[in-house]
């Protein structure tokens, strides 16, 4: 659905300001809107937007436009209300937001932008030359932004000691481009209290792939699972003289500069209270991300078949499906889908593929397939050899800008063992490379499904057609199209 809200002068789309990517989940749930985040869609380029004037609102809309749909969509709306940041109040504490000049800032958090410079009248701000400061907006106001300076400086009021300073230095990155280094480094008051190198292989493997084998499953949760991992909120301790000033020094090379999206201060002498403040500050982090990003799980099929008498000791039901269609995780086999042989036909040295199913009627642990060689023609044989199974991992992927995403199958790892659930159908990839020498003719084999001390046999057939492809060129195929692509200057 869309939010949208003006002021005096906001007399059409680009004037006011627009959220057309918002979601809410089926039955009640909250919605906030930042108050210092909204902007005037007038420009594509954000640093051109101006903030609409947010003490004179003349409007506040919430509307769904439902295209295809024949029934209304009814929304039902309760309490409407200002209200406060919802944090402690804590002797000492400062907290600071960094990101561009017209970025949101977070409630209960003073907002540091390109033009903070310090000076002694504002006790705050940045020191020496200014770097980036950027929106990539994920996941929220406080983390979905960040800055860069040569140092950052905080005049602390409550005088010289000991500190507590928590900040995050990561982002998700904007445009796939996500945050790399060489190294970098964290400096308070000229003590270094973090140092961190990564290389091409830990940058693959700590960032842009760092959750390739952790699948994403209905029920989880994202903030938990994929949020607080990737930016995590980092705790160090500094000491402050008599000028009460605290001088925070991120530094970083080869790749993006030193980056703070968010930092925290407070006395080490208020630290339960000071730890309070993070807790609260954590708990409305995580509620408002719950409440904004909708996860759409897709319909089953059909209503679940009765199983036999063999699916039922099996504890699962086996099935065949089209490599046309998808098998999501609530996926109901039809009964043209059971007990259906797999069936193939490929010319020699071409490769062809075929997908299985299997519907969990219990909880089985370390269930295994295992393709085995198929026989032919006068007893031409295709090894197992030529057969690969992978899994169909579930993932959890946003459409577009907006907030709404779906749990779909789409990407194919090795196979390993599967723990099947009932509730959560597993697809299986088999792909057959037949030999470049394979005689045509009919050839038969067998997918055996082992698990919870009994095996399932399904049927696989190959027909060898009786002539040759050509061969096909080469091409490049990667995220970007048919050009090596955007990390072509990464590793």
């Amino acid at each position: 659905f869309t939010a949208s809200a003006g002021d005096a002068r906001s007399a059409n789309y680009g004037t006011r300001y627009n959220n057309d990517g918002m979601a809410a989940k089926p039955g009640w749930s909250t919605l906030q809107i930042n108050l210092t985040g909204l902007v005037r869609s007038n420009s594509n380029n954000f640093h051109q937007q101006e903030s609409l004037d947010a003490k004179q609102l003349t409007f506040l809309k919430l509307f769904i436009c439902p295209h295809t749909r024949k029934a209304p969509i009814v929304l039902y709306f309760d309490d409407v209300r200002l209200e406060g940041n919802g944090l402690p109040a804590v002797e000492g504490l400062r907290a600071f937001d960094f990101g561009p000049s017209k970025s949101a800032v977070m409630p209960g958090f003073t907002g540091v932008h390109e033009n903070t410079k310090y000076s002694s009248e504002r006790g705050y701000g940045w020191l020496g030359g200014v770097n980036w400061h950027r929106r990539p907006s994920n996941p929220d106001d406080l983390g979905g932004d960040f800055g860069s300076g040569d140092a950052f400086q905080v005049d602390l009021k409550s005088g010289p000691g000991a500190y507590v300073v928590e900040m995050c230095i990561d982002s998700f990155g904007e445009w796939q481009s996500g945050q790399h280094f060489t190294k970098r480094s964290v400096e308070l008051n000229g003590k270094t209290v973090f140092e961190e190198a990564l290389d091409g292989p830990g940058w693959l493997k700590q960032r842009y792939l760092a959750f390739e084998d952790d699948e994403d499953t209905p029920g989880m949760d994202l903030w938990e699972k994929h949020v607080k991992p990737f930016m995590p909120v980092r705790r160090f301790e500094a000491e402050v003289g008599a000028d009460g000033k605290l001088v925070v020094k991120v530094a970083s090379t080869g790749g993006w500069p030193g980056i703070m999206s968010f930092l925290v201060a407070y006395p080490k002498a208020k630290e339960a209270e000071g730890q309070g403040f993070m807790q609260a500050l954590e708990k409305l982090r995580a509620e408002a991300f719950r409440n904004e990003v909708a996860l759409n799980v897709p319909k089953p099929d059909r209503e679940p078949p009765k199983p036999a008498a063999e699916e039922q000791r099996n504890g699962f039901i086996a099935f065949v499906r089209s490599t046309e269609e998808n098998i999501p995780f609530t996926s109901v086999p039809a009964a043209n889908e059971r007990g259906a042989p797999i069936e193939l036909s490929a010319c020699p040295g071409e490769r062809t593929a075929a997908q299985v199913g299997l519907f969990p009627l219990n909880v089985l642990d370390g269930v295994t397939l295992t393709a085995g060689e198929l026989l032919g023609p006068g007893g031409a044989k295709i090894p197992a050899a030529a057969i690969t199974l992978r899994k169909i991992r579930n993932f959890a992927k946003r459409g577009g800008g907006g907030n709404a995403g779906a749990l779909v199958p789409l990407l194919l790892q090795p196979l390993g063992r599967l723990k099947l659930e009932p509730g959560l159908t597993r697809g299986v990839w088999l792909t057959l490379k037949v030999p470049d020498d394979a005689k045509p003719g009919a050839y038969t084999g067998a997918l055996t499904v082992a698990g919870g001390g009994h095996e399932h046999k399904m049927p696989l057939k190959l027909a060898v057609l009786p002539f040759t492809l050509d061969q096909a060129g080469d091409i490049v195929i990667s995220c970007t199209g048919t050009t090596a692509g955007h990390w072509r200057g990464k590793y």
